[in-house]
């Protein structure tokens, strides 16, 4: 067993650990920013409210996004709507259907009739700022190496 994981299981502080906690911390921290780059183009291309199936009485889809990072073996970062936020943003993303056939509305289990305008808001979201995620999480990196 390596020196540091002996380190981390006596929870010992030692100048390795100590650097692996930084870093963690200094990836989350990126993973944030580069999960609000993707958040906020998103908000732009989301379909305004009003869109077929949209429900008035609740928030707008838009207002729903959100950015959350996750830890477990590795560190992630998930865009989208929170849950019990509002629209049901997967439906208008089309991510069910997985883009093949049309999405129809329900409300409370029953078809409307309504059939969604599929609207890759997240993925276009993602595709679109891929360079600028890209230099933001190299940015924090190379922080992360210097300091």
């Amino acid at each position: 067993m390596s020196r540091i994981a002996v380190s981390a299981i006596n929870n010992q502080a030692t100048p390795e650990l100590d650097l692996i906690r930084r870093q963690q911390a200094a990836i989350r921290k990126a993973t944030k920013k580069v999960g609000r780059l993707v958040e906020k183009r998103a908000r732009v291309l989301v379909p305004q409210p009003g869109y077929p199936g949209d429900d008035p009485d609740l928030i707008a889809l838009r207002d729903t996004l959100t950015t959350v990072v996750k830890q477990g073996r590795t560190i992630y970062g998930l865009v989208g709507p929170k849950r019990q936020g509002g629209q049901h943003g997967l439906l208008v993303e089309g991510a069910y259907s997985g883009g093949l056939i049309d999405v129809r509305h329900h409300s409370h289990g029953e078809p409307t009739g309504t059939i969604l305008k599929k609207s890759a808001f997240l993925y276009g979201a993602a595709a679109s700022t891929l360079e600028q995620q890209k230099q933001v999480m190299h940015a924090d990196l190379r922080a992360i190496r210097s300091g």
